[in-house]
């Protein structure tokens, strides 16, 4: 993947590519919103019920469930985007049946996230009493992060799948490699998508989050994996079409100077 001179990688502003992501939502906002809402009742499910059951065995569940909710909305979403881009009707349904088929390449590069979060909400469970004065809300927000810092390389994988038809693995490296160009802008356009659940998640830590609270956040989070999904698939596109823009001029040459050793 190349830069563009002024160390651009995206042929156009961010905040074009959000106007570009909003328009493609509206124009089947039923579709996606249904999708937003089955992952938002799935994910507050997650989060409600192991933390009203309570135990160490029912928190260590809490983070890896949410964590499939997230990934099969994102997928779902980007299934639907797939769709949409060819100029056919997105159908929530089919996205979803899209997405199962596919389920292990989707969820591979999730495992490790997914058992390092249930061991870490065990063992913070289990030997709370030895943690001291640290709060919950500690821990959770250095989950968070973790978390976050961890899925931001992948956080493409979807989107290369879905819209571009590519391998799990293909899907990976061009996601990290895109990330490693421009992680500011992706990381940027996700704080955009997220902005609610990350406001009311600090307000959370502030106050004190409980099941309820964890379940209004994870409703927020997977609610807003549509959003991420139309970002992730403007900014992958802008990425193509600008790496495709660049390399044109040097296979022109290139053309040329073989037609005239072809003449010589």
């Amino acid at each position: 993947m190349k830069k563009h001179r002024t160390g651009r990688v995206f042929a156009r502003p961010l905040i074009e590519i959000i106007e570009e992501a909003i328009a493609i939502l509206r124009q089947d906002a039923s579709e996606y919103a249904f999708i937003g809402l089955v992952g938002a009742f799935a994910a507050c499910m997650a989060v409600l019920v192991p933390g009203i059951i309570g135990g160490p065995i029912a928190v260590a569940l809490i983070g890896p469930l949410l964590l499939f909710v997230a990934v099969v909305t994102l997928a779902t979403s980007a299934a639907a985007l797939g769709v949409g881009s060819s100029q056919l009707q997105p159908d929530a349904s089919r996205a979803f049946a899209a997405a199962g088929m596919r389920i292990v390449a989707i969820m591979r590069p999730w495992l490790p996230l997914a058992i390092a979060l249930g061991a870490a909400s065990y063992a913070a469970d289990a030997f709370s009493s030895h943690l001291g004065p640290v709060p919950p809300e500690a821990i959770i927000l250095a989950l968070a992060l973790v978390s976050g810092a961890y899925a931001l390389p992948r956080s493409l994988c979807v989107t290369a799948l879905f819209e571009h038809d590519v391998s799990a693995r293909e899907a990976l490296t061009a996601s990290a490699a895109l990330v490693r160009r421009a992680g500011r802008t992706v990381l940027l356009a996700w704080c955009v998508a997220l902005s609610p659940t990350i406001v009311v998640a600090l307000l959370g830590a502030a106050a004190g989050i409980d099941a309820a609270t964890g379940a209004v956040i994870a409703v927020l989070f997977v609610g807003a994996m549509p959003v991420g999904a139309a970002l992730m698939s403007q900014l992958f596109i802008d990425a193509a079409s600008y790496i495709e823009t660049a390399t044109a001029p040097a296979q022109a040459i290139q053309g040329k100077g073989a037609a005239i050793h072809r003449r010589a």
